[in-house]
């Protein structure tokens, strides 16, 4: 029996510590994501969900701003063509997304 640093005894009759996750439990990210197909479709959907999020917050933005110099005289904001930059990126990863979980599955 060795003395641990608090003074209190510790038993190593067991051998080396494993972590809980070796001992047949599952890991923090297959807790989030799942396991075999399950975990395929978790990310593909959280890719979806992503990128839906970063393309309505860049469109708040853009919103925002040209809500908040509307008034300037020096610049004329172009709420349009700046929406659909924004969209045109984010809409093919979209469609990606789309494409690979409700494609055709062939083994």
């Amino acid at each position: 029996m060795a003395t641990k640093f608090n003074g209190q005894p510790q038993d190593n009759s067991q051998g080396s510590h494993r972590p809980k996750y070796s001992q047949g439990g599952r890991g923090s990210i297959t807790n989030i994501i799942g396991t075999g197909s399950n975990a395929k479709h978790s990310i593909a959907t959280i890719v979806l969900v992503v990128c839906f999020a970063i393309g309505f917050i860049v469109s708040i933005f853009v919103i925002v701003n040209y809500w908040c110099f509307r008034d300037c005289e020096n610049k004329v904001p172009d709420i349009t063509g700046d929406l659909k930059v924004i969209w045109e990126i984010v809409t093919p990863v979209i469609t990606l997304v789309l494409g690979y979980e409700f494609g055709k599955y062939e083994k």
